[in-house]
């Protein structure tokens, strides 16, 4: 978008909260992500190279059993996606366009994702589960998808508003205005 016709804004509480909670939530989630990973390696090591002994792999759920066999994939892209969010708020504190920008997307990412999701918190149980408990399941993973919708939906809104992009333009300089 052209910023030229964007007129400048001070900065607002809202966008530094949302640039800082991005930068400080991103850095702590891909170190959290990077921790477990080594744990878990830690405790395969331990367990001669297996996450669980094979009478307790035949218990597991089979979306669970899914889950585990790309748990390296998942969570290295879970944790490029928090250092992407990171940058992002840098960006954001800073004031740059393009930390907005990155910030919308990640934002818009994370609202499919949790659509996403939702067939895969209850996928592949093995009626260990009632109907009522799948039922219960299913309805708390829409209800957390809506509720992730509508934040996440709300600040990238904030984000795009004319008010909001005006923080991400140069002031206009002192000279010009005496």
């Amino acid at each position: 978008m052209n910023n030229s016709s964007i007129e400048y804004h001070p900065r607002t509480t809202l966008v530094s909260l949302f640039g800082w909670v991005s930068l400080v939530g991103g850095l702590l989630m891909a170190a959290l992500l990077t921790l477990n990973m080594f744990l878990l390696r830690y405790a395969m090591k331990v367990n001669g190279g297996e996450l669980f002994p094979p009478e307790e792999m035949a218990q597991i759920p089979s979306g669970v059993l899914v889950y585990l066999e790309h748990i390296n994939a998942i969570w290295t892209v879970s944790i490029i996606a928090a250092l992407l969010m990171a940058v992002a708020g840098l960006g954001v504190v800073r004031r740059r366009d393009w930390g907005r920008q990155l910030g919308v997307f990640m934002l818009a990412g994370s609202i499919i994702l949790a659509f996403i999701s939702i067939p895969a918190s209850f996928m592949g149980s093995r009626g260990e589960v009632s109907a009522g408990g799948q039922t219960f399941v299913i309805i708390l993973s829409v209800v957390q998808a809506l509720a992730s919708a509508a934040l996440h939906g709300w600040l990238i809104w904030k984000l795009r508003t004319p008010a909001v992009r005006g923080e991400f333009v140069e002031p206009p300089s002192e000279s010009l205005t005496r």
